[in-house]
């Protein structure tokens, strides 16, 4: 088993695409164009070093509109949960 460090970075992306989480019921997989990122104070960041890249993160639907989300802009606070595997916290700003 992996013990996964406490850990949160703040990310500033823009939603390139929108799916089903396909293991975790009343989750969307988010893939994201990763603009800017700010470490969260007292905890590790382990998310900066993807500023330019895209990645998968997975959010909690309730927390999202309904729709095509591609071209919105999405601020949220995510963690490494896991050996790649990305989840947003907390939603930081709603996407219009």
């Amino acid at each position: 088993m992996v013990q996964v460090i406490e850990n949160a970075t703040d990310l500033d992306a823009i939603v390139i695409g929108r799916a089903e989480h396909p293991e975790w019921p009343g989750f969307d997989l988010l893939t994201v164009h990763v603009k800017s990122a700010s470490p969260v104070a007292g905890v590790a960041d382990l998310l900066s070093s993807r500023v330019g890249a895209r990645v998968d993160v997975a959010i909690k639907r309730d927390l999202l509109p309904a729709g095509d989300l591609a071209g919105s802009p999405l601020k949220v606070r995510a963690s490494m949960a896991g050996p790649g595997v990305v989840r947003a916290q907390q939603l930081l700003t709603r996407s219009p």
